[in-house]
């Protein structure tokens, strides 16, 4: 099997507070929007922090500004995520700067709580239109 490693780089919101987000997909592609188990937490400047575990997909920010200067950048590693025996698995960190703005550092990790062979994901700002560059890895897991 694979694992797939994305790097976001500069991600900028076109919505001020809009949340970076991520579903997983089946073949078709289908995207699945329940039964996640996705925790995260961040601290911010501000001294400010949180977590909390989102079931509807995996958030990677969660509330972006949209100046020149509050862009996104993060690293998601999915270990495995076509093999349908297993269920999906991922790791991953963001840092950047959110409305108000304070520099933001998320952590994440998690599983879907199904085992289906994932094949596609769904990047995505709540609302709005992203630019951004996106790179994706795929390395051999055996």
């Amino acid at each position: 099997g694979y694992d797939y490693q994305l790097i976001g780089k500069s991600f900028l919101a076109a919505n001020d507070g809009a949340s970076l987000q991520l579903q997983l997909g089946i073949s078709g592609p289908t995207y699945r929007s329940s039964l996640y188990r996705a925790p995260m937490g961040y601290i911010r400047t501000s001294g400010a922090s949180t977590g909390n575990t989102n079931t509807t997909f995996i958030l990677l920010q969660a509330s972006a500004g949209n100046l020149a200067d509050e862009f996104q950048h993060f690293e998601l590693t999915f270990f495995d995520p076509a093999n349908a025996s297993t269920d999906t698995t991922w790791l991953g960190q963001t840092a950047g700067r959110n409305l108000t703005p304070d520099e933001d550092n998320y952590i994440y990790g998690g599983h879907y709580t199904t085992s289906e062979a994932h094949v596609a994901l769904k990047l995505y700002f709540s609302s709005g239109t992203v630019t951004g560059e996106l790179y994706l890895f795929k390395r051999g897991n055996a």
